[in-house]
């Protein structure tokens, strides 16, 4: 049976008659905009806004383009060969230990994740521990009752633990280390998960393998394909989100790394994740930042994990057939507000850990993980060079001119969903302003983030940083002045702003 459909408000994508309604509206602007067209288009300031526009597209989509190939050979070629390798070896681990922390989550969502974690281990059939870790008697009166009733099979044992309230990254610690006192078998297998992840029934049969046919993969990470509710959009855009990494995890992987081992499922060495510099790592990791000093990662315990096993030379790959579903929920406050917490904390782990890893140096990351990280700090604002440039057309040029961008953006962006079908095999209209809103959204939060580190919030836990109330006028500084001159720039580069040097 499969275990999604005992959650039936939470779907992976619209309905059919959204997606419709939905294209319906995308054709209608797409003809008004061609419409209104402005003559002006191909005025000489024009020339320079498209100049400019161009540019940055043909680098931004050759990039894209790069990773879309090395995505496809890694999903066609280099993978099932990677598999076959793995199922020759007819290895399985002689223990297979299970880390689930879980505050607060619904309880029918509890019974189906649970649920589908005994299944995937009878399924599998080595011993295994689950090390369940709550936050309240009531999750832990649920988690014991559904074990009693389920009667999984005696190779199957259950660890319940009650969380202190100080966070994940605490739950984690103690988890591992209750894990070490059972002096494990080097060989065993560790699972880092969430606690509202549905597992497959195949999941460790198609994924725990790799690590006897490839000795230097010290972690590896799966698929994940969200099931949400709410109105269809929101379920797109979830998708669209994990559909993209698919995308980029397998680019990366071809190179026997990722830019994440994601919380919501994935399996370390246990000669590396029960070592006492790793717990210690997870439960108390810190950053130094050239303003505010030591900052404590409160976030992003996945982020921690991550660069663990890259600065320790690791390799890392991605399993595309084996697939867990994350039961996402956005955070009360409506679409964008609830969008903007969640980009808040996931860009703000992403910058706290991009300076540090990028520090460790091509040798040590590979090449093409360094220049990934290294865009991932120039792509904040490439994103933004079209709307200001179409701002600036639209005071110098003609107040119509800005159509002209609005045209491209949704021309344009059909060739992410491209890449979307190439490799979900799913489209969805809704991609195409969601696509959008992600890159401008998502850039304008990097950018007030990437001046403020220090401030940390996780919404579930309701966990604050101190910083957060405060105000740092040095932050503000810097950070109007990056935009000031990026706006400059742009418009100069547009012929907007005549800058000419003299030498006397």
């Amino acid at each position: 049976m499969d275990l999604r459909v005992l959650l039936p408000n939470h779907q992976p994508t619209a309905s059919r008659q959204e997606e419709l309604l939905a294209l319906a509206g995308y054709l209608l602007l797409l003809i008004f905009l061609a419409a209104a067209l402005p003559r002006e288009l191909f005025y000489p300031h024009s020339e320079n806004f498209l100049l400019i526009v161009g540019f940055i597209a043909i680098w931004r989509y050759s990039w894209g383009l790069n990773h879309l190939i090395r995505a496809l050979i890694y999903q066609h070629i280099t993978y099932p060969k990677w598999r076959r390798q793995a199922e020759a070896t007819d290895w399985k681990p002689p223990h297979l230990y299970l880390v689930v922390p879980s505050y607060k989550i619904d309880e029918q969502v509890t019974d189906v994740v649970f649920t589908s974690i005994i299944n995937a281990l009878e399924h599998y059939g080595v011993p295994s521990t689950i090390v369940y870790s709550v936050a309240s008697q009531a999750e832990r009166n649920n988690v014991e009752n559904l074990f009693h009733l389920l009667a999984p099979n005696s190779h199957i044992q259950l660890i319940l633990m009650e969380q202190d309230g100080t966070g994940k990254r605490t739950a984690m610690g103690e988890a591992l280390r209750a894990i070490t006192r059972r002096q494990p078998d080097p060989e065993a297998i560790v699972c880092l998960m969430d606690g509202d992840s549905i597992l497959s029934q195949e999941i460790f049969n198609k994924s725990v393998m790799h690590f006897a046919s490839q000795p230097r993969v010290g972690a590896l990470t799966v698929d994940s394909k969200p099931l949400s509710k709410g109105a269809g959009f929101i379920r797109e855009w979830f998708y669209l989100r994990m559909a993209q990494r698919h995308l980029y995890m397998s680019s990366l992987s071809l190179s026997r790394k990722v830019l994440v081992l994601t919380g919501r499922f994935s399996l370390f060495r246990a000669s590396i994740a029960l070592d006492q510099t790793f717990i210690e790592r997870l439960v108390d990791d810190e950053f130094e930042h050239w303003h505010h000093g030591r900052i404590k990662m409160l976030t992003g315990d996945d982020k921690s994990t991550w660069f663990y096993v890259l600065e320790k030379g690791y390799e890392m790959i991605y399993c595309p057939d084996a697939v867990n579903y994350p039961v996402e929920e956005l955070p009360p406050g409506g679409f964008f507000k609830a969008s903007e917490q969640l980009m808040f904390r996931w860009f703000g782990n992403m910058l706290r850990n991009n300076s540090r890893a990028l520090a460790l140096g091509p040798k040590r990351t590979g090449w093409f993980l360094w220049l990934c990280l290294a865009d991932q700090r120039v792509s904040i604002w490439t994103s933004l060079s079209g709307p200001v440039a179409g701002i600036l057309g639209s005071f110098t040029i003609t107040p119509t001119f800005f159509f002209t961008y609005v045209l491209w953006v949704l021309l344009s962006r059909l060739w992410h969903c491209v890449n979307i079908f190439l490799m979900r095999r799913h489209f969805s209209p809704y991609f195409i302003g969601l696509i959008y809103y992600a890159q401008i959204v998502g850039s304008i939060v990097k950018v007030y983030v990437g001046f403020r580190l220090n401030r940390q919030r996780w919404n579930r836990q309701k966990i604050d940083s101190p910083d957060n109330v405060q105000t740092d006028f040095w932050a503000i500084y810097l950070n109007t002045l990056s935009v000031v001159v990026f706006g400059f720039a742009i418009a100069v580069m547009m012929g907007v702003v005549d800058l000419r040097l003299s030498v006397f």
